[in-house]
């Protein structure tokens, strides 16, 4: 596994801009100078994104202006323009956030570990745009409910903080955030062509398609910020097991997926030589080789569930999976349970074995089981956009804001994350509040610790003395009959 290279912790400025505040603006300056040609849009959005971080209530942009000292102004055009006319794309913000991450891991170590997954926000308008009607991820096992959401394709870069102390834990950074809309299902009345067009383009535009597409824009990345020469190992889970993504990553060089899959999938070996066939006779399941005893079980050390722990498995190379990956040679990970509680009288999770399939047949096994095991963090990080930063609570209906606003909060998450790293170190400094009685020692600082510390820094620095907030060119309101008239002639930014 890589190793990370981050500054140590060192003690406050005792005067001037606070660390963090000074650092995540230097980062964001520097990694937007090409997003943002201007000056005065690259600061606008910079303090747009920082105040969404640390807001109390919804965070909009509306709130942002507000909580700025703009709640007298007549026009937050300029803000939303920011989302729906100005021109950059997501992977141009979220570029720096993957060459920060990259940076900060051992330039030594082969393999670099991206966690994939979906993610769904919640919306209650219809006319929203990319709105469709889903299936809700917290309904029961019994009765499955359906709400307004849009679909988002997250791409995470995971950075093994348990290598530089055996308390902490990884950490996963966004690097991509991609809408992913459902595809719109014909009406009634819809002709026999429109009915056949949907059916072909439902082959392309779904989630696998799409996790293709950012893959190859990661690869691409990669090799520009000069780590041409890594391997792109890509976690996901059994949503990702199909023809799709194994298609995909085998035409992208140096790139290899790691992916769980069924019990019963229908794995074969490699015909005998000599012989015409592709796929021998004999075939298997996951489920009868962790069953079988001519595979022994192997032990490897990894950290789970916060402490380094011993997990037995078994290994098959030359594996072929005839309705996934076809002829591509993988290979096969059976592991054991490793059942905890996360307290004395609670539940007991993860009772079941995993399967994982993977195209890396030169992989480490210790490396690939680390990895995968590392790919829960990006659960972790929805929980913290959806309930520390607010994402999806933007009130925006333009096509283009819908699909930049949560990318620009992914963005401003990431470089959060990054520039703590950089200022105070992984571990949880006397710099962070201080924990509560009745709260037990904490090796990490949470995402509401970083915030609040953030949000310290900036109410400091406008209390300073001589402190002058900066002035916005803002342009007077455009009346609703020369807007409409705009619209009617095809004006950019009706």
């Amino acid at each position: 596994m890589s190793q990370l290279v981050v500054a140590p912790a060192q003690p406050p400025r005792a005067a001037g801009i606070g660390k963090l505040l000074h650092r995540i603006r230097k980062n964001l300056r520097a990694g937007w100078l090409v997003t943002f040609p201007q000056k005065s849009t690259r600061e606008r959005m910079i303090d747009l994104v920082i105040t969404m971080l640390i807001l109390k209530t919804r965070h909009t942009i509306a709130a942002a202006a507000i909580y700025d000292g703009r709640d007298q102004d007549k026009n937050w055009t300029p803000d939303y323009r920011l989302f729906s006319t100005s021109s950059w794309s997501e992977r141009d913000l979220m570029r720096p956030c993957l060459e920060k991450g990259l940076s900060m891991l051992d330039p030594n170590s082969r393999w670099v570990t991206v966690a994939m997954d979906d993610v769904k926000v919640y919306k209650t308008g219809k006319k929203i745009p990319d709105t469709s009607i889903q299936r809700d991820s917290m309904s029961p096992p019994f009765h499955t409910n359906l709400r307004l959401a849009q679909r988002f394709f997250h791409a995470a870069l995971i950075l093994p903080h348990y290598l530089q102390s055996p308390e902490l834990r990884a950490r996963a950074i966004p690097v991509r955030f991609h809408l992913s809309p459902v595809l719109k299902k014909p009406g009634k009345k819809a002709t026999p062509e429109q009915r056949q067009e949907y059916k072909e383009r439902k082959k392309t535009h779904n989630l696998s398609g799409d996790a293709g597409v950012v893959i190859q824009e990661v690869r691409q990345d990669m090799d520009r910020t000069g780590y041409a020469s890594h391997i792109l190992l890509c976690a996901a889970d059994g949503g990702y097991c199909n023809r799709n993504v194994f298609s995909s990553t085998a035409q992208i060089d140096r790139t290899r997926l790691l992916v769980r899959c069924r019990r019963d999938a229908v794995l074969a070996m490699p015909a005998a030589a000599g012989s015409r066939k592709v796929y021998s006779d004999d075939k298997f399941t996951p489920n009868q080789i962790r069953t079988d005893e001519r595979h022994s079980w192997q032990s490897v050390e990894a950290f789970y569930a916060g402490r380094s722990r011993q997990v037995e498995f078994k290994r098959v190379d030359n594996v072929l999976w005839q309705r996934g990956a076809k002829r591509t040679r993988l290979t096969l990970f059976v592991l054991k349970p490793l059942p905890y509680k996360p307290c004395r009288n609670g539940p007991t999770y993860y009772r079941d074995p995993a399967y994982l399939l993977t195209d890396a047949t030169d992989i480490p096994s210790h490396i690939a089981i680390q990895s995968y095991l590392d790919r829960w963090q990006i659960e972790v990080a929805h929980r913290e956009l959806k309930q520390n930063v607010g994402l999806g609570q933007g009130q925006v209906r333009n096509a283009r804001s819908v699909r930049r606003l949560p990318a620009a909060i992914a963005a401003s998450y990431s470089m959060m994350y990054l520039s703590a790293l950089e200022v105070y170190g992984p571990a949880r400094t006397s710099d962070y509040r201080p924990l509560p009685a009745w709260r037990r020692d904490q090796a990490r600082p949470t995402c509401q610790d970083i915030i609040d510390l953030l949000a310290t820094q900036l109410q400091q620095e406008r209390a300073a003395p001589g402190y002058r907030p900066p002035r916005r060119r803002t342009r007077p309101p455009v009346p609703r009959a020369k807007r409409a008239h705009l619209g009617a002639c095809g004006a950019p930014g009706t």
